[in-house]
């Protein structure tokens, strides 16, 4: 399924859709069952009038359940596609039992209902899966095209209101394509100038800046207070004590 169908469905008119979806849905199966009994009707009457053999009558009728459940798979692809999961639970059980009941209607002429009936499922099957991974496609494709049209997103690294006339640094530019301006900047590239860092920032962030250029920058500030003397000294109260410690066993002994 589509992403947005699913996370942001109610939002996006996902209701409207599925509502829509259903309707079809029921229209396609209401018109399936009214073509079969309309077909059934004329296959008793023309082999009434001419007598037909149960072969082309069988072929016949088989044709009938392939066109019924093609429509049936690909209106539950389509609602695999745009719905969300509810609604296509409630068209697959809805679904369900008319499949099962087609064949059962079909086979006056003298058919296998197991061979009607498998017919139908496996035709669903096959469509159901093509058209969703087509549909799913389409749309995946239509929602990613950037480079076209008008607005935003179109073009290299133009943004909102870029005009000519300050085109070479322009806070506008959103887009790629700008080295040294928009997101680039503000993430902190480019060294000098590294943009701003206001309230999308944490304190913590913000402390940490600059802790790559301690021990150069910040000679004297406090954090580095101590740091600097060598091991030596940061050592000598130790290896004072220790001396101490001797002097005083030896004059002891």
């Amino acid at each position: 399924m589509v992403r947005w169908a699913r996370s942001g469905w109610r939002r996006r008119g996902g209701i409207a859709i599925a509502i829509i979806v259903v309707i079809v849905v029921v229209v396609i199966v209401v018109v399936a069952v009214a073509a079969v009994s309309i077909a059934i009707a004329v296959t008793i009457a023309v082999s009434i009038t001419i007598p037909i053999t149960v072969a082309v009558a069988a072929v016949a009728i088989a044709a009938i359940a392939v066109i019924i459940a093609v429509a049936i798979a690909v209106a539950i692809a389509v609602a695999i596609a745009v719905c969300h999961v509810v609604v296509i639970v409630i068209i697959v059980v809805s679904i369900i039992p008319i499949i099962s009941v087609i064949p059962i209607i079909i086979p006056i002429v003298p058919i296998s209902i197991t061979i009607s009936r498998a017919i139908v499922v496996i035709v669903v099957f096959v469509v159901v899966i093509v058209v969703a991974v087509a549909v799913r496609r389409g749309i995946r494709k239509r929602g990613n095209r950037s480079g076209s049209g008008s607005g935003n997103g179109s073009g290299s690294g133009r943004g909102r209101g870029d005009h000519k006339n300050r085109r070479n640094d322009s806070w506008e530019d959103w887009g790629r394509g700008r080295g040294n301006r928009g997101r680039n900047r503000r993430q902190g590239r480019h060294g000098r100038n590294n943009g701003h860092w206001g309230h999308n920032r944490s304190r913590r962030q913000r402390r940490n800046r600059n802790r790559g250029h301690r021990g150069r920058r910040r000679r004297g500030s406090r954090d580095q207070r101590g740091r600097k003397q060598s091991f030596a000294l940061r050592t000598a109260p130790i290896a004072g004590s220790i001396r101490s410690g001797l002097l005083s066993d030896l004059e002891s002994e």
